[in-house]
């Protein structure tokens, strides 16, 4: 990989999200960009990261104040800026809940208080604004919880870029049809 002088300095296993993003983390915060990654398949994107439905969530779900809804908001935030900066495509559509029965409407009002608690732009909206969004949308209760900042992405585009963005880089990335034999 490197010559004998100049060896990685991190191996990551793993070329999902998670691994190149870290890889990403370590040479923007100046750390290192030595840099390899092993990916046991032939392409990236093959398991979760390649599969999820891309939706980058507001964070209304999680208890206030947590680090899983810090990281929701933080994260999905940041991935925004960068996808942005890329001129990658994003459909800022934006989620509307909706109670299925009247008597689950006070989940409503649970989840706009977590979602402005940790931060999240998330407004209760009454049927005439639902018809307006969705206009074959019905309610049960005569209102719902409209998310604007819920986004979705294409978790494989999010990848390729960030594979390219790496190699340009210096990083290694060895899939398993690569030879891993280290110099």
């Amino acid at each position: 990989f490197f010559m004998a002088n100049n060896k990685p300095k991190i191996i990551i296993a793993g070329g999902g999200m998670v691994g190149l993003s870290l890889a990403r983390q370590l040479i923007d915060r100046e750390i290192t960009n030595r840099i390899i990654i092993l990916e046991k398949e032939a392409s990236l994107g093959c398991h979760s990261s390649g599969r999820n439905s891309g939706v980058l969530h507001a964070g209304i779900y999680y208890k206030p104040n947590s680090l899983r809804a810090k990281v929701c908001i933080e994260g999905s935030r940041r991935l925004i800026n960068w996808m942005e900066e890329k001129n990658l495509f994003i459909n800022k559509c934006g989620k509307l809940i909706i109670p299925q029965q009247k008597n689950l409407d006070d989940k409503l009002s649970m989840l706009e208080k977590r979602g402005l608690e940790n931060g999240a732009r998330v407004e209760m909206i009454d049927e005439k604004r639902i018809k307006k969004i969705c206009p074959l949308v019905r309610t049960s209760s005569g209102r719902g919880l409209w998310s604007p900042n819920t986004c979705v992405v294409d978790p494989k585009v999010v990848l390729k870029t960030l594979e390219s963005e790496l190699l340009e880089k210096g990083v290694i990335l060895k899939k398993s049809q690569d030879s891993w034999e280290v110099d």
